[in-house]
């Protein structure tokens, strides 16, 4: 990626720097197209915080945009596996089954300009975005973007879900595999519809490098809408917001490179060389069978309508080695009744228990024994040093 080109004496902003998020969006908020190019900006920049910016906060990154993949929902259908059948189902009726699915290569380089040059506004009640590519401005509006994957008028008419704060971590809870205390906002211990759609919107729909042991902000949001329960959303309106967001933030890494590099090659009518291939997601299938999401909702649909604290874990129907999972009533903000079922221990697993627990007791009772008597042999020479203390002690240890 070509560096600008500025006179030697040029300083440099430093976008990466603590505290300069605040100051980045401030800039995001001055219209650049009524600005002035100094003479110490590159002819693909508009402003000198176009340009630091790209410096600074992109090519210094290791990845400059995040390597996202699509999904090839056949071959995860071909497996006939029971939850990748249900988030298969449940990505159709939120209508994200096709965006995910859809692939096309990219050019770092015009991404990394995207990102630092582009410029959000609202006239009336339609949104635009302005950026540079090639040191020539360009722009789209919302309605069209949508339109370019499919995305027709009525997709923003859905609730958005950045309409308001970021999931707190403990809304995620219903999320979660009973029988232990979660860090709830990471990826352990989700329940394996939850995990697998996860991994799915790591890779495509929440694009995110690094920092694999926590789910970002609104991706928790995402992973929620994606109950089978919540109403549809704007698909959309999230791609948008996400996108507005990472030119905010210095921290973040440029995502969404295959749908902005396809709308870019249409605004511009060209087709940039890419250098970067977009592959397919490779997702490994658990090989223990894990609940199914419709078999969580019915135990705790279940005993919400019983009233029950406690239910016969065998009343739910799952498959033979799976682990029992909570009854509760589903509630997006509420509390619920969460239960910690737990398979008995088979006599196997009773005996080898047996076994541990009577060698630990055997090695503790030694353990002891041969502190007390190193305790014996110290208070017996500190006896002997204080009657006789012109007879030398002998070593300890030497008594054997």
């Amino acid at each position: 990626m070509r560096k600008p080109s500025v006179p030697h004496a040029y300083i440099i902003t430093d976008y990466m720097k603590r505290g300069m998020t605040d100051k980045v969006r401030k800039e995001r908020l001055k219209n650049p197209l009524r600005a002035k190019k100094g003479r110490s900006v590159d002819y693909r920049f508009q402003t000198k915080f176009h340009q630091d910016f790209y410096v600074s906060a992109i090519l210094n990154k290791k990845y400059k945009v995040a390597r996202s993949q699509y999904m090839v929902w056949k071959k995860f259908e071909d497996m006939e596996d029971p939850i990748f059948n249900e988030i298969i189902n449940v990505c159709k009726q939120k209508h994200i089954y096709r965006i995910m699915s859809f692939r096309y290569d990219w050019n770092i380089e015009v991404i990394a300009h995207f990102y630092a040059t582009c410029y959000f506004e609202t006239r009336g009640d339609v949104r635009w975005v302005h950026w540079m590519t090639e040191g020539k401005w360009y722009k789209i509006n919302y309605f069209e973007f949508g339109s370019l994957f499919g995305f027709e008028k009525s997709d923003y008419e859905h609730p958005r879900l950045h309409i308001g704060s970021p999931l707190p971590k403990e809304d995620m809870k219903d999320m979660y595999l009973p029988g232990r205390v979660w860090n709830y906002g990471e990826p352990k211990g989700l329940i394996h519809f939850y995990a697998y759609l996860n991994k799915f919107f790591r890779k495509s729909l929440a694009p995110k490098e690094g920092d694999a042991h926590n789910i970002s902000s609104y991706a928790k949001n995402l992973l929620l809408a994606l109950t089978p329960s919540e109403p549809e959303f704007s698909v959309f309106e999230y791609i948008w917001e996400e996108i507005k967001s990472i030119s905010e933030s210095p921290k973040k890494c440029c995502g969404f490179g295959a749908y902005l590099m396809f709308m870019i090659d249409q605004k511009t009518n060209k087709r940039f060389e890419c250098d970067y291939i977009h592959p397919p997601v490779d997702v490994k299938k658990d090989s223990h069978p894990r609940p199914t999401i419709a078999e969580i909702m019915a135990s705790r649909e279940q005993a919400a309508a019983q009233g029950e604290d406690d239910v016969d874990p065998h009343a739910l129907t799952h498959t033979p080695g799976a682990p029992h999972v909570p009854t509760r009533s589903y509630s997006r903000r509420g509390g619920s009744r969460s239960q910690n079922w737990e398979k008995p221990p088979s006599p196997i697993r009773k005996m080898f228990n047996m076994i541990f627990g009577m060698c630990k007791s055997t090695n503790d009772v030694v353990h002891k024994e041969r502190e007390r008597r190193k305790k014996d042999t110290l208070r017996l020479k500190k006896l002997q040093e204080a009657m006789l203390p012109n007879d030398p002690p002998s070593p300890i240890g030497s008594e054997g």
